[in-house]
């Protein structure tokens, strides 16, 4: 690594990305952070479903009804299994996990999805 690309990993951690990615960074790179990232994946995938299973009998769900209905699965999961997050956390990995969906959809069968 040279000295100038150093300079810029330190100049990156005093920044106010750093301070604002931090928290995130720190919980993913727990033991939690593996568990958090299953029960937000397994909870946005789970209001999908629903979400599919309803649309014939009752009108879709609104962005805000699906987030509050997998932050409120989500928020129960976590206080089940002990783990402390925060909602701004939360919501970034919901936001994650629903870009991850659109992907896996968008793809055709069997092409890789790039991470």
């Amino acid at each position: 690594m040279s000295f100038m690309a150093i300079i810029e990993d330190i100049e990156f951690f005093t920044s106010k990305a750093w301070v604002f990615l931090k928290p995130f960074a720190t919980q993913l790179i727990t033991n939690e952070g593996g568990i958090f990232l299953e029960i937000v994946q397994a909870a946005v995938q789970a209001v999908e479903t629903y979400q599919s299973s309803i649309i014939s009998t009752q009108k879709p769900m609104t962005s805000v009804q699906k987030k509050s209905m997998a932050t409120t699965l989500i928020t129960n999961q976590l206080e089940d299994n002990n783990i402390t997050v925060s909602i701004p956390m939360i919501n970034a990995a919901i936001e994650h996990a629903v870009i991850n969906i659109q992907i896996s959809v968008s793809q055709p069968s069997g092409t890789p999805v790039s991470k």
